[in-house]
């Protein structure tokens, strides 16, 4: 969860993304301060998913944390979410 102290980097990737999908860096402060689940990457420890239902889609953020900053990788709407939702896979 996001301490107030750290600060939000974008990377090159996720600016273009947040433009291209119409991700707020509100929408994204939201999402790293009241999550409604945290995943860890399956891939790097060092990774983690950060999801908030949103206007009734779930926005993915995907960071790393580096010192005392969060490196915002990509961020996006998942679909998969909503669909593990409606068939009653998620919690």
């Amino acid at each position: 969860m996001k301490r107030e102290s750290e600060n939000i980097l974008l990377t090159n990737h996720s600016k273009i993304k947040m433009e291209t999908r119409s991700i707020s860096i509100e929408m994204i402060k939201t999402t790293l301060s009241k999550p409604d689940l945290i995943e860890d990457d399956k891939f790097d420890v060092s990774i983690k998913h950060f999801i908030k239902e949103i206007e009734n889609k779930y926005l993915r953020v995907i960071v790393r944390h580096e010192g005392k900053s969060i490196v915002i990788i990509t961020t996006f709407f998942d679909r998969r979410i909503k669909e593990k939702k409606q068939k009653g896979d998620l919690e």
